[in-house]
């Protein structure tokens, strides 16, 4: 059983019940929970919770009401897909290239800066992945893999590094949302972490150290920006 910390959540006997089928134990501190349950926007969770060190989800109440199955990422049929490699490319030939490709993939119907939001995703990951690279002087390429499922498109940025620190990253997302401004340093802005979970449905970070991170983000087909705005996403370590 995964120990979960309910923030903000009135807890009653029907929720413990669908809690329990998933394997969530509801835990009073959250010093000692791995799970987070939150039904506020994800930016009061982060700007009032201070304890990220063993978190391995963060879940959105809506997600528990519309799947059964919410403790796990959402499984997508690929019906298309591609990938593109990058090596040295500058900001500018990393929003190409992704636009280029995000452009193809979009169906007809779906609000019309869908595609904005998506190549947002994919160039903060790639650019993150690219700044590493350069300050540890390494030569491998990183890889991009854009996903069209029958009701999602996922964007998955892979990295043969294996350095990704959860704490961190959480802790870079907590302090962009609560000051607002980018964070100079040499491994890149903690604002654009925050711009790419209020961007996605899910983030899903699976890192073997030593050896690879990859960050997967999956956004619904929206056909109104109302609907994707409304949106609350979830956060999955694998």
């Amino acid at each position: 059983m995964m120990r979960t910390f309910a923030y903000n959540i009135e807890v009653d006997d029907n929720l413990q019940e669908i809690l329990q089928k998933q394997g969530l134990l509801l835990e009073s501190e959250i010093a000692k929970s791995e799970c987070i349950l939150y039904k506020s926007g994800i930016d009061d969770l982060f700007k009032n919770i201070d304890e990220f060190q063993n978190i391995k989800k963060i879940i959105s109440i809506e997600k528990i009401k519309k799947n059964a199955e919410f403790s796990t990422p959402v499984n997508i049929d690929k019906l298309d897909g591609c990938v593109v490699h990058f090596l040295d490319e500058s900001v500018s030939e990393v929003s190409d290239k992704i636009k280029a490709e995000v452009s193809n993939f979009i169906d007809e119907g779906s609000f019309s800066d869908l595609g904005r939001y998506l190549s947002l995703v994919g160039i903060e990951l790639v650019q993150n992945a690219l700044i590493f690279k350069k300050n540890n002087k390494r030569t491998e390429q990183i890889k991009l893999e854009l996903i069209k499922g029958e009701n999602n498109y996922q964007i998955c940025v892979e990295d043969p590094f294996g350095e990704l620190d959860m704490n961190i990253f959480f802790n870079k997302i907590k302090r962009a949302v609560i000051e607002k401004t980018p964070e100079y340093k040499k491994d890149g802005a903690g604002l654009g972490f925050s711009m790419i979970l209020q961007a996605v449905d899910e983030l899903i970070v699976k890192v073997e150290k030593g050896h690879k991170t990859k960050i997967c983000c999956m956004v619904n087909k929206y056909r109104r920006l109302k609907d994707y705005k409304s949106k609350s996403p979830s956060v999955y370590v694998l």
